[in-house]
């Protein structure tokens, strides 16, 4: 498992192999997925809203993993390969690698893509091309060819009947990009 964290905010993290095989992982980005939001440094915050950059997600393409299954080793061979358990771990990941049970991720099948509407204005959001293009992004940097948008869920994003009736009219946008993209498709 990889993170990068701040002091209290974890931004990104991974976890591999999970059952059935492959990687999860987790990127926090409190904007959307644009080009304009593409800047280095990339931050870290609960305070600000935060830029992301393709080097977050290279950082997520690039990881390696032991692709064998996770066996306990044996007291035996515990105390016979090793002083301690982290430098049993290193061993097993090195032998792995040699013989050739290792994956690197390249692409990810399926990518969720929550709008942060918590860090974002709700008129921000009401817009077909940052949503198009937030999907066209995340394709372009982590290679999903399956995008989830959730819809917005009502809860201390909606302060007033306005902000209701904001909020219904992005999940309905949503739910329209959603059914031109698979229309295109």
């Amino acid at each position: 498992q990889m993170s990068v964290t701040s002091p209290d905010v974890v931004c990104m993290s991974i976890s591999s192999p999970i059952r059935g095989g492959g990687v999860s992982a987790f990127w926090r980005v409190t904007n959307l997925l644009l080009k304009e939001n593409n800047q280095w440094p990339a931050h870290c915050s609960w305070v600000t809203k935060q830029h992301w950059n393709e080097g977050q997600a290279l950082t997520f393409l690039n990881h390696e993993y032991n692709s064998t299954k996770l066996v306990m080793p044996s007291d035996a061979e515990y105390n016979q390969n090793s002083r301690t358990l982290t430098e049993f771990w290193q061993q097993q990941k090195l032998a792995s690698f040699k013989t050739g049970n290792a994956n690197v991720v390249n692409t990810f099948d399926v990518a969720i893509l929550r709008l942060p509407h918590g860090w974002l204005e709700l008129d921000y959001m009401n817009n077909a091309t940052r949503i198009n293009e937030a999907i066209e992004t995340t394709y372009r940097v982590v290679g999903a060819t399956t995008i989830i948008i959730p819809t917005l869920p009502l809860y201390n994003n909606v302060k007033s009947e306005n902000d209701w009736k904001k909020v219904a009219q992005i999940n309905r946008l949503i739910r329209e990009v959603a059914r031109n993209v698979t229309e295109s498709k």
